[in-house]
């Protein structure tokens, strides 16, 4: 008995021991499935953890290339900012240089002369990002006291007829200032100048010419180009165009000076950020209707150029020495240079254009002439630069009745005013012949009202003897 107990003992302990060893082994696998489930779940999780840190990594690369980016940008505005301080005190038009800024930055300034305006070019630079500004500068007037109109001619006085007035003050030669009656046309009951009236003894100098010239010989420059031994279609020595249409919107940036042999017709749009562009026409230009010139483009033609309606200028420079004509209701932002002048019926130069007459050709005595129909317009400037030994009559900025300048008039020629200025006003000498009588001296009709200019207005260089600078567009 004590040895089959013993055995059955052993038995059941062999049994609890087996029941024991099944327990524990299960629960050793159970383990085993829990542990890879862990490392499962750490494994996902590291996995979303580094794309987690790589979005914040990438997105804190964005915010601080955005910053970079600002402070590039800021350093470009300070660029200009910096260019314009240097005008105002050297007065030059020609400088390049770089200013280094306290936050790490900098910008590489190009100052230049655009037409009779200022240009200056930006770049801003902080770590590895760029950022460019470009504005186009005039120059702020130098007094609100500036006289309404001088008469350069010291030979004689001002005499006012009709409806003729001037609000202002008045700048005149020892003659001083009258009233008078024409054929048809009564003498004004009372002097018609609401303002002083300073009579001097010495001549009265025009415009700057040593800031004139200098575009003025920059545009012939352009124009000679045509007539070089080897500049045309079959040799141009660069890019150059046969007779036809030429579409600005295949003009890329890589182009810097194109050559248009024959009359042309500007179709499409170009918008120019870089590089000025330089277009040369052998012949006759016009444009397109809906054509788009937007930046930095001169544009210089042999014969002349038609501007009609629908077509817009910004920032443009146009060259002729034959004559340039903005058709009855077309619109243009520019400058243009041309011995004669023509804007038609109910066109419009808007501010800050300029319209200078002034001769692109080797010829002496070149008959200049700006003529503002009825209805035309003109916000900026109406400019006349006359050669020696011209006779009066081809030399005439001539406003027509209902013809409006909002800005300045400078003439070291002669000026028929009947229309009227809201502005200022810089003549030689006015004219205007009525037969069998020339008439020098006289406003029978014309109005030059100073307290209508706008405030801000800005001027072009060589008009005002003090340049201060101040941003006119952004280009």
């Amino acid at each position: 008995m004590k040895s089959a107990s013993r055995v059955a003992n052993l038995m059941g302990l062999s049994v609890r021991a087996s029941n024991r060893i099944s327990v524990t082994g299960h629960v050793r696998g159970n383990d085993g499935y829990a542990l890879v489930s862990v490392l499962f779940f750490i494994a996902v999780l590291s996995l979303l953890c580094a794309e987690i840190l790589k979005v914040q990594a990438f997105q804190s690369r964005v915010v601080l290339g955005e910053f970079d980016n600002v402070k590039a940008a800021y350093a470009a505005g300070n660029g200009i900012e910096e260019a314009l301080a240097s005008i105002s005190i050297s007065g030059s038009m020609d400088t390049s240089f770089t200013q280094q800024f306290a936050d790490g930055s900098s910008a590489s300034i190009r100052v230049f002369q655009w037409g009779l305006y200022g240009a200056i070019v930006s770049h801003g630079l902080y770590r590895h990002c760029e950022k460019e500004r470009s504005a186009l500068v005039g120059s702020s007037l130098s007094s609100v006291d500036d006289p309404a109109f001088v008469l350069g001619d010291l030979q004689h006085g001002l005499v006012l007829a009709g409806k003729s007035q001037i609000v202002g003050d008045v700048t005149v030669g020892p003659g001083g200032v009258a009233t008078g009656s024409l054929k048809d046309v009564s003498a004004p009951d009372d002097l018609p100048v609401k303002g002083r009236i300073s009579k001097v003894a010495s001549a009265i100098q025009m415009l700057d010419t040593s800031v004139v010239d200098r575009e003025v010989l920059r545009l012939k420059s352009f124009l000679r180009i045509l007539r070089r031994p080897g500049s045309n279609p079959d040799n141009p020595g660069g890019l150059a165009l046969r007779g036809g249409i030429l579409d600005l919107s295949n003009v890329t940036e890589s182009f810097d000076t194109l050559m248009c042999f024959g009359d042309f017709t500007l179709m499409d749009t170009i918008m120019r950020r870089g590089p000025p562009l330089i277009i040369i026409v052998s012949g006759n230009l016009s444009f397109a209707p809906g054509a788009c010139l937007i930046g930095p483009v001169i544009v210089c033609a042999d014969d002349s150029i038609s501007i009609p309606p629908h077509v817009n200028l910004y920032d443009t420079i146009l060259a002729s020495p034959a004559g340039i004509t903005v058709q009855k209701h077309a619109a243009v932002t520019a400058q243009l240079f041309s011995p004669i002048i023509k804007c038609l019926q109910g066109s419009a130069a808007n501010y800050p254009s300029v319209l200078f007459s002034v001769s692109l050709s080797d010829t002496q005595g070149v008959t200049q002439s700006i003529d503002l129909e009825t209805g035309a317009s003109v916000s900026g400037a109406v400019l006349m630069r006359t050669g020696s030994g011209i006779s009066m009559k081809n030399t005439v900025i001539d406003l027509k009745p209902g013809s409006v300048v909002v800005g300045e008039i400078y003439t070291n020629g002669f000026l028929t005013l009947d229309g009227s200025v809201r502005g200022l006003v810089r003549a030689y000498d006015l004219y205007f012949y009525d037969s069998p009588t020339t008439y020098l001296g006289w406003m029978r009709s014309g109005i030059i009202d100073r307290t209508q200019m706008p405030t801000g207005f800005l001027r072009p260089l060589g008009t005002s003897g003090d340049f201060k600078g101040e941003i006119l567009a952004w280009m």
